[in-house]
């Protein structure tokens, strides 16, 4: 069976009662939507006024560790705070467990700010983790 539910998206960041507050959308008709497919656990940044989604975040629950698979926001909404606030609701999700990602050699930075560190380095990939 599949879970679905809609988190509105207000601010400043907490969680209480399935929502999820932050001050980058603060005054945005924005909504992020939580589903949980499978193994994995897609978050879908919804702008109601354009009627479209404009980002979202893949993740999968592992015994371990949670594994942030990937993070997109469409080219045109870049540069407005999207991807952090599809980010803070990932994080929302860490609690006692560490998170992972693999992810480009320009990517490091955006990572960082939210407190990831660079585990191993490839030719063109980087793995990193956050420990909570």
């Amino acid at each position: 069976m599949e879970y679905k539910s809609r988190i509105q998206v207000k601010k400043p960041l907490y969680r209480a009662e399935g929502f999820l507050w932050h001050p980058s959308l603060k005054d945005n008709p924005m909504q992020i939507s939580k589903d949980t497919v499978g193994l994995h656990t897609v978050y879908r940044l919804r702008d109601e006024t354009l009627d479209e989604v404009i980002g979202e975040a893949v993740v999968s629950e592992l015994e371990a560790e949670l594994r942030l698979h990937g993070i997109f926001v469409k080219p045109e909404h870049r540069g407005r705070g999207h991807a952090k606030s599809l980010m803070k609701s990932v994080l929302s999700l860490g609690e006692a467990k560490p998170i992972t990602l693999c992810t480009g050699l320009g990517n490091i930075a955006f990572f960082k700010q939210f407190g990831f560190e660079v585990t191993e380095i490839g030719e063109t990939l980087v793995h990193m983790q956050k420990t909570l």
